[in-house]
């Protein structure tokens, strides 16, 4: 396992929360009677107030961050990196929610947080990339080129949706490798790029590492640049095996099962890479009852 470094630090950690507005409403909880919201006081939003509530946190639902400090309530987004740096601040946990009304105050400041959460993102992944880069230099794996690397699709973020156009081999639902998050049993699913991290220690496992899946003559893998990326091109699975890729039967590959790309963008950028990189047709195996069948995939 290789550990994401944390980007927070006791010094810049109010780079990375934002100021609460008047609008919302905290709640101290009273621990001692164990009252959720019947022995709660309502903190406002004066230093007066928030003095006796100095260096105290709180970690609501693992959804946010509240800090309270000289004076003012501050919100960030969540991290396990919270805790250790907060302490190391002073900090201290106490029991603190928080409503939001729905207001035109609240969406202007959810606009900041936006902003402050794309921030907050923008450095994680830059941390993620340099751990994953360090994952694969330490089992030997090499980059493939980016001429290569340009006959690939980049799989987005926030995935691709895909509907099932044909009757399609083996059965695509909720897959315990983490790597598509589909329903099953629906006719339209959502690819997902493969999760380089595990949650709740931020370390990079090593199963998504050096790993393709390939199927109907498609490959999917993992970038040293901790992205996951899909290509047609058969000349990309010889230079990952030589860049020391190992084939996993277990990945499931994306476009591969009469699936069609619903977005027309990504549809056309697809389709594209077909024309150009992939072959005129494609030998695979049908899986149909307990035996295997030789079938021919035209790919133009």
């Amino acid at each position: 396992m290789t550990e994401i470094k944390c980007f927070l630090t006791k010094d810049n950690m109010f780079d990375f929360m934002i100021e609460a507005t008047s609008s919302m409403v905290f709640h101290y909880m009273d621990t001692k009677t164990g009252a959720r919201w019947e022995k709660s006081t309502i903190l406002m939003l004066s230093p007066e107030v928030l003095c006796n509530y100095n260096l105290t946190y709180a970690i609501d639902d693992g959804r946010i961050v509240i800090a309270v400090y000289d004076g003012k309530i501050y919100v960030a987004p969540d991290s396990i990196w919270w805790e250790a740096v907060l302490q190391e601040k002073g900090f201290h946990e106490e029991q603190i929610m928080l409503e939001m009304p729905a207001n035109n105050t609240i969406n202007r400041w959810l606009e900041q947080y936006d902003k402050l959460l794309f921030k907050f993102q923008y450095h994680f992944n830059l941390e993620t990339k340099k751990a994953v880069r360090e994952a694969f230099l330490e089992r030997g794996i090499d980059s493939i080129s980016e001429h290569l690397l340009s006959h690939c699709l980049r799989i987005p973020d926030y995935g691709i949706e895909l509907t099932r156009t044909s009757a399609a081999d083996g059965h695509v639902g909720a897959r315990n490798d983490g790597y598509s998050l589909t329903e099953a049993g629906m006719n339209t699913v959502k690819y997902y790029p493969k999760k380089v991290t595990k949650t709740g220690r931020l370390q990079i496992q090593s199963k998504d590492v050096g790993r393709y899946g390939f199927h109907d003559g498609i490959v999917v893998f993992v970038h040293v640049n901790g992205c996951t990326y899909a290509s047609p091109d058969p000349e990309v699975v010889e230079a990952l095996e030589e860049a020391g890729y190992t084939h996993a039967t277990f990945t499931y590959v994306p476009f591969a099962n009469g699936e069609k790309i619903i977005s027309p963008d990504i549809e056309r950028e697809w389709n594209e890479l077909r024309k150009k990189y992939a072959p005129e047709q494609t030998f695979c195996w049908t899986k149909r009852g307990g035996s295997y069948y030789p079938r021919i995939i035209p790919n133009r």
